[in-house]
């Protein structure tokens, strides 16, 4: 017996095939707008339904928790769900659930937001494609591209932390070294 998961083809998963699938790709990418309009306009949006950015957001969490709960006691899948999330909390609850909990954990921190958010909206859909032919691969590209992410962050801060950057590469480099990937 095998110590490896079998991996699946996302396609033959999705509601809605093929086109399922690409919409669910499109949407995460979509999701990195999600720190531009609280910081642009979450003000504007609270103003206009006169209650606080907190309480915007802690709304919108609470109503994909609950939109989550009713999808998932009648068992349905919408969409660019896969088909097994019929039975089990969606990637795009969690994802939504972790959005919200950033903004109301960090409501003042875009230098945080941003790439939390980035790793989250970018990360999936644009290394996620390897895992079928190189899964030990895309750990490292993860874990490097997660880092980077984390570091646009220091964009905002002093240069004095300019030097974690070189330790991302650094890091990546060494991972990738230790499983024996070569990088093309």
């Amino acid at each position: 017996m095998s110590d490896q998961v079998e991996l699946t083809d996302p396609v033959d998963h999705s509601v809605g095939g093929m086109y399922g699938h690409l919409f669910r790709r499109g949407f995460h990418i979509g999701m990195s707008i999600i720190p531009f309009v609280y910081f642009e306009f979450g003000e504007k949006i609270a103003d206009y339904l006169s209650i606080t950015v907190v309480q915007v957001v802690s709304l919108l969490t609470l109503l994909l928790v609950f939109s989550e709960a009713i999808r998932l006691k009648l068992g349905i899948t919408i969409f660019g769900q896969r088909d097994y999330e019929s039975h089990q909390v969606s990637a795009l609850a969690w994802g939504g659930f972790a959005v919200g909990l950033t903004f109301l954990i960090l409501p003042e921190s875009p230098e945080l937001v941003w790439p939390l958010i980035l790793s989250l909206s970018l990360g999936d859909p644009f290394f996620r494609r390897n895992s079928q032919k190189r899964p030990r691969a895309q750990i490292c590209i993860h874990m490097g591209f997660n880092f980077h992410c984390s570091n646009l962050g220091c964009l905002f801060l002093p240069t004095r932390y300019s030097y974690l950057d070189g330790l991302g590469y650094g890091a990546t480099l060494c991972c990738c070294r230790m499983a024996k990937i070569e990088m093309d």
